[in-house]
């Protein structure tokens, strides 16, 4: 069912989402440059925390708006803050270090493995190996993103539930819901990053010099304003899934059951 939804309220509220992020890459950024490898790396990893940090408030603000404040103003989707609880947090930040956790180990063991090879080669002789793993990382990211990408809604909308019953309707709604929501992500997300890549490799192989770096660097402001554009309208789509689905919940002891 089609709902409407005051997109600019979103748009505004993920603007200054994107600019908070910007500002803290930037500061953070700027120290790392200043200190040794040590406290430089420190700073990036409070830089990270304090960026899923805001992702996660922005996120829910914007998801209990669009269950609750559909065509409000930019205060009454921030007003969805004082609804985030500790747990809630601790949901969506647990589901957010997943990853984090899952490339790391990757990450550690694939550096392993290239040494071991320089060890026994004296070079790297899987660079292809190297490419077709960083496209399954690719994937993997886009098809965790889609399975969990409902935990700001399922939060928000069911406050009353346990942590393990959020983390666990989290990953049954995304499975559930997993044909829309790649239907979503290839229309707005996945065909529109291919097409600028192919732009972009179109522009370097036809221009040279300063020429190839202008119409780049337009097109990739072009290609972020987009982005911001298209996360407010995927933020809709992914709304109407979630309250379509809504039929489907049970109530079991005062606590959600997604149905499998």
């Amino acid at each position: 069912m089609k709902r409407n939804y005051k997109y600019s309220s979103v748009f505004l509220i993920q603007l200054i989402m994107v600019l908070i992020i910007f500002i803290i890459g930037r500061l953070f950024g700027n120290l790392s440059t200043d200190v040794e490898d040590l406290a430089s790396s420190l700073y990036r990893y409070i830089s990270i925390l304090l960026i899923n940090i805001v992702l996660i408030i922005f996120q829910f603000m914007l998801a209990r708006g669009l269950i609750y404040n559909r065509m409000g103003s930019i205060g009454e989707y921030m007003d969805n803050i004082n609804y985030l609880k500790f747990k809630t947090f601790g949901v969506c930040f647990v589901i957010m270090l997943i990853p984090y956790i899952a490339l790391a180990t990757l990450g550690a063991s694939v550096a392993s493995a290239l040494t071991a090879d320089m060890m026994v080669n004296g070079e790297i002789s899987s660079l292809s190996s190297l490419f077709g793993l960083a496209i399954l990382v690719l994937i993997g990211q886009v098809i965790y993103g889609a399975f969990t990408c409902y935990r700001y809604f399922l939060a928000a909308d069911h406050p009353q539930a346990s942590f393990g019953e959020l983390f666990k309707n989290t990953f049954k709604l995304g499975k559930n819901l997993f044909g829309k929501t790649i239907k979503t992500y290839l229309k707005w997300y996945i065909l529109p990053v291919i097409i600028f890549a192919l732009l972009a490799g179109l522009i370097t192989n036809t221009n040279k010099g300063m020429t190839s770096i202008g119409i780049l660097s337009i097109l990739s402001i072009v290609f972020v304003i987009y982005a911001i554009i298209s996360s407010t309208i995927v933020l809709g789509e992914l709304s109407n899934h979630y309250l379509d689905y809504n039929s489907n919940v049970k109530y079991e002891d005062n606590s959600v059951v997604y149905e499998s």
